[in-house]
């Protein structure tokens, strides 16, 4: 993954394929950062979010928003299988 933003905002959501006591947590990103986890362009997460609009709406993301919130990053992770991967 790449560098965060300093006011990334960090969500936890229990995953149901994985082992009960495993959690994943989910970062605010930049589109940038989520398609280069992704392999994909910039247009093509752009796309993305686009066909997303409404339902990333409920979720707090917003035309006006650079930064989509954890709960937007596990919606098209999951939607999209995405594998974020943790540098330590």
């Amino acid at each position: 993954m790449t560098n965060l933003h300093p006011s990334a905002h960090k969500a936890t959501y229990n995953n149901t394929n994985m082992n009960e006591n495993e959690q994943t947590t989910y970062t605010a990103l930049y589109p940038y950062q989520l398609a280069y986890a992704a392999g994909v362009s910039r247009k093509t997460m752009s796309k993305w979010i686009a066909a997303h609009r409404e339902h990333l709406a409920s979720l707090g993301y917003t035309a006006d928003t650079r930064l989509l919130p954890p709960s937007a990053v596990r919606f098209l992770c999951q939607f999209y299988c995405i594998t974020l991967t943790v540098r330590k």
